[in-house]
C-alpha cells in the first residue's frame, strides 16, 4: 500500500510539475531557436579545448536534444530570468559531453594532491569561471 501511495503522489507531483512548465516543454518539442528568457545568457565550452562561448539561453543550443529532453539548465535559465527580470543574468555552464565524474571532474576534496592530478575538467571549469567573474 505504501508503494501505491507514493506511486499517486510521484504521478500527481510529475502531472503538476509538468503544467507548471509546460511551456518549457512546448519550447522544446516546437520552438526551440527562440530564447528562453531575453536576459538570460550561458557561458559554456562545448568541447574540451574549444573556446568559451556566450549566446541568449535557448534550448537549441544549450541544455537539450530538441524534441526529446531538456536539462535542468533550460527550466534554471526560466526562473532566473522572471525572478531577475529586466536585469542580466548569466549561467556558467560547465558540462562536457562524455565525461566521467571519477576521472575528468576529480576534486581536491577526492584525493590527495600530493600524489594524483586534479580532473582536467575541474581544472579547466574553475579557471574559467574565475575569467568570467572578472569581466
Amino acid at each position: 500500500l505504501a508503494d501505491t501511495n507514493s506511486n499517486t503522489n510521484a504521478t500527481a507531483e510529475a502531472r503538476e510539475t509538468l503544467g507548471k512548465y509546460q511551456h518549457v516543454w512546448n519550447s522544446v518539442l516546437h520552438n526551440f531557436t527562440s530564447p528562453i528568457a531575453s536576459n538570460v545568457f550561458v557561458y559554456h565550452q562545448r568541447q574540451r579545448h574549444a573556446p568559451w562561448t556566450m549566446g541568449t539561453a535557448n534550448v537549441w543550443d544549450y541544455g537539450a536534444q530538441p524534441g526529446v529532453t531538456f536539462g535542468p539548465e533550460v527550466e534554471l535559465a526560466h526562473v532566473l530570468g522572471e525572478a531577475f527580470a529586466p536585469d542580466p543574468v548569466v549561467i556558467l555552464k560547465a558540462g562536457y559531453d562524455e565525461r566521467s565524474l571519477e576521472t575528468d571532474w576529480k576534486s581536491p576534496s577526492r584525493i590527495d594532491t600530493r600524489t594524483e592530478p586534479l580532473g582536467y575538467a575541474w581544472v579547466h571549469t574553475l579557471q574559467h569561471v574565475k575569467t568570467a567573474l572578472q569581466t
